[in-house]
């Protein structure tokens, strides 16, 4: 809506400190991507491989880090 000048009105921008948590969103988009990291048989758990029960565990890993970034950034009304 334009002011008495008859120039719109801008919002100043906002830095919102929320937004660097959502860098944290790479962990779960990057690291299963790289198989290279725990790409080995050794050490075993339970007769897996580490390969197997490495990603096993990412699993609730990186579950909590994405339920943490969205708590972090939601907006509070």
């Amino acid at each position: 809506m334009p002011d008495m000048q008859g120039k719109p009105d801008q919002d100043p921008v906002v830095r919102d400190p929320g937004r660097l948590w959502n860098l944290l969103l790479l962990i779960p988009i990057v690291l299963p991507l790289c198989p290279f990291l725990f790409n080995t048989k050794d050490p075993e758990l339970f007769g897996f491989p580490f390969f197997y029960w490495f990603q096993l565990l990412l699993l609730p890993v990186l579950v909590i880090v994405t339920v943490a970034v969205y708590h972090l950034t939601k907006r509070r009304s």
